[in-house]
């Protein structure tokens, strides 16, 4: 599994207002697949996941429902690969159903 380093994690979730010791705790938290503790520290709406489209630039993403297609969150592309970005970016330019 690929993980963010905590400096990208602090630089790419700034605008969440994460406490001193948040990003350590978000990427132990990516490390053991704890999707309650990402929710809470990122204020989301629960975990969402997307299946796998018909190409291989549609993979299956699991992630942190911010409310909005294009606000950042956290993501788990493919099982296997952290991504900290907006999931609206992989599906326009996949082939989902």
């Amino acid at each position: 599994m690929n993980f963010p380093s905590v400096k990208r994690i602090r630089k790419e979730l700034h605008d969440f207002g994460l406490k001193h010791g948040d990003a350590t705790r978000i990427r132990r938290a990516m490390q053991s697949k704890n999707w309650d503790v990402l929710n809470e520290l990122t204020t989301g709406f629960g975990v969402e996941y997307i299946p796998r489209g018909h190409n291989s630039k549609s993979p299956s993403i699991e992630y942190i429902n911010q409310g909005d297609t294009y606000a950042t969150t956290i993501m788990l592309v493919d099982g296997r690969n952290w991504r900290i970005g907006c999931w609206g970016d992989y599906v326009e330019r996949g082939n989902y159903d």
